[in-house]
């Protein structure tokens, strides 16, 4: 056998193994899960990833998204039955408000550990993050009282802004009182 073909076929095999064979479900809850902190399931995420947040459950923290390199989409989500949520185009309105097409129970809810947090947003963007999709997830400012940003989409300057990061179907409100 010809001694580059041998070289040859050696680099595709392992060219070949140590491409990622198939996306990955990363789920997210208080017990029972592969995860139990949303941050540790970005961090870990690769694009075909899908992470999965327990329905009806709150998350208390602050979180961010995560440069990756390569292309494609993260997926963020309610691990809520597609049945039971607003198909695309359709908006997505809680239970309760005119109009209401969702119980809020169906949603993963996101709020903030308030005290010193309370400026600090529950979703930010690392400079030149993209490729997320985050849906059917419930930003509560009810630790926020009324200060500042829940969602911050990249920084004060014009270095590496954010890119492809799409919010579909989400519920973001401040706190009533």
């Amino acid at each position: 056998m010809n001694k580059w073909l041998s070289v040859s076929a050696c680099a595709v095999v392992l060219l070949l193994g140590s491409v990622r064979s198939e996306a990955a479900t990363r789920t997210v809850c208080a017990s029972g899960c592969s995860y139990t902190d949303i941050q540790a399931a970005i961090d870990a995420a690769a694009f075909g990833d899908t992470i999965l947040l327990r329905a009806g459950e709150t998350y208390i923290g602050h979180y961010t998204l995560r440069v990756k390199t390569g292309s494609g989409v993260i997926v963020i989500r309610s691990d809520a039955a597609d049945s039971s949520l607003p198909a695309a185009g359709e908006r997505l309105v809680p239970s309760g408000r005119p109009g209401g097409t969702t119980d809020t129970k169906l949603l993963a809810r996101l709020i903030g550990r308030g005290g010193a947090y309370k400026t600090m947003p529950l979703l930010r963007t690392e400079p030149g993050a993209h490729g997320y999709r985050v849906q059917f997830v419930d930003f509560d400012g009810v630790a926020h009282i009324g200060y500042e940003t829940l969602i911050q989409m990249g920084e004060d300057t014009t270095v590496a802004p954010p890119y492809d990061v799409t919010f579909d179907r989400v519920y973001i409100h401040g706190d009533r009182y």
